[in-house]
C-alpha cells in the first residue's frame, strides 16, 4: 500500500508540474497495483487522475477508455460499500441470535435448579405428608409460576428471531430478468434517460427498485457491454438520428448535449469510437445519401 501512496503522490507532483508523461506512467503503475491489491479504493482515484491528464493533453481516444476504467472501478466501489452493508446486518443478526441462544440456556440452567428444588421439597412433603402438605402445594404452585414465566420469555424471543430472519430474507427481493429487462428498454427507448448527463447505474438501480450489482450483471447478460457503452451506444444512435434529420441546422454541439454528453469534446471522441468518423463527416455522408437518392427518384 506504501508502494501505492508513493506512485499516486509522484504521479499527482508531475501533473501539478505539467510532466504529463511521467504522470501517467506512475498513475498507471498505480491503478495496476491497486487493482492486484484489490484496494478498489486507490484505482478509482488513480485511474481519475489519469482521466484528468488525458483531458488536458486532448487525447480523446484515451480519455475516453481512461474514463470508462473510471466508471468501472467506481462501480465496484459503490458495490462493495453495499457489500459492507449487508454484512453489517447479517453481523447484527448473528449477535442477536447468539444473545439469544445463550439467553435460552441462561432460562433452561434456571428451569433445571428450579426442578431440582422442587424434588427436594417433594421428598421433604413426603416424609412430612400431613404437617407440610400446604406448603408442598404453595411450593408447587410457585414452581410451575416460573416456568410458566419462563415459558413466556422463551416464545418472545422466538418471535424476536423469526422476525429478525423475515427482514434478513426481504433485503433483496430479486425481480425475474425478463421484467427487469423490459423496464430497462423502456427506460432508455421511451423514457431516454440516456439525455441525463448524470444517468448512472444507482440511478437506474433506484428506477427499477433493485440494487446496483443485479443491474450491472443484468445489462453484461443481456446487452453484452457494460453500462456506460450501453448508454453511450443510445447517445451515438439518437446523434446520428438528429444529424440525419437536422433541417433547423442545429449545431453539432447542441446535438451532443442533448444527448446526454457533458462536453463537446466527449461528444465528437465517443462518435468517432463508435461510428468510425467523426459527426461532421457523418453528416456530409449522409448529405450526399440523401441527394444520390433524390436523383434516382426523378430518374
Amino acid at each position: 500500500m506504501s508502494i501505492i501512496s508513493s506512485l499516486f503522490h509522484l504521479g499527482d507532483l508531475d501533473l501539478v508540474n505539467q510532466n504529463f508523461k511521467s504522470s501517467e506512467a506512475n498513475l498507471k503503475k498505480a491503478v495496476f497495483l491497486a487493482d492486484s491489491a484489490n484496494l478498489i479504493g486507490w484505482a478509482v482515484t488513480a485511474s481519475k487522475r489519469l482521466v484528468d491528464i488525458y483531458k488536458k493533453t486532448n487525447d480523446y481516444k484515451k480519455h475516453t477508455k481512461a474514463l470508462e476504467q473510471y466508471v468501472s472501478y467506481k462501480d465496484r466501489w459503490n458495490s462493495e460499500v453495499q457489500n459492507t452493508k449487508f454484512n453489517k446486518l447479517t453481523l447484527q443478526y448473528e449477535k442477536k441470535h447468539n444473545e439469544a441462544i445463550i439467553a435460552m440456556q441462561a432460562n433452561q440452567l434456571k428451569i433445571g435448579r428450579l426442578l431440582l428444588i422442587i424434588i427436594s421439597i417433594s421428598l421433604i412433603f413426603v416424609i412430612s405428608i400431613t404437617v407440610f402438605i400446604f406448603i408442598h402445594k404453595a411450593a408447587r404452585l410457585r414452581a410451575f409460576r416460573a416456568i410458566y414465566r419462563q415459558q413466556l420469555l422463551v416464545n418472545d424471543q422466538k418471535r424476536v428471531i423469526e422476525s429478525l430472519l423475515k427482514e434478513v430474507n426481504t433485503i433483496k427481493p430479486e425481480k425475474s430478468e425478463s421484467v427487469l429487462r423490459s423496464r430497462l428498454v423502456e427506460l432508455l427507448e421511451k423514457q431516454e434517460i440516456y439525455k441525463n448527463q448524470d444517468v448512472s447505474l444507482e440511478f437506474v438501480a433506484n428506477k427499477l427498485a433493485t440494487n446496483i450489482t443485479y443491474v450491472s450483471k443484468l445489462v453484461n447478460s443481456e446487452f453484452n457491454c457494460n453500462f456506460n457503452t450501453l448508454i453511450n451506444q443510445h447517445r451515438i444512435n439518437y446523434c446520428k438520428s438528429c444529424i440525419k434529420d437536422n433541417e433547423e441546422k442545429i449545431p453539432m454541439k447542441s446535438i451532443g448535449l442533448n444527448a446526454g454528453f457533458k462536453s463537446q469534446s466527449t461528444f465528437y471522441a465517443t462518435f468517432k469510437e463508435f461510428v468510425g468518423m467523426t459527426p461532421l463527416q457523418y453528416a456530409k455522408i449522409s448529405k450526399m445519401e440523401i441527394k444520390q437518392k433524390a436523383s434516382s427518384n426523378l430518374v
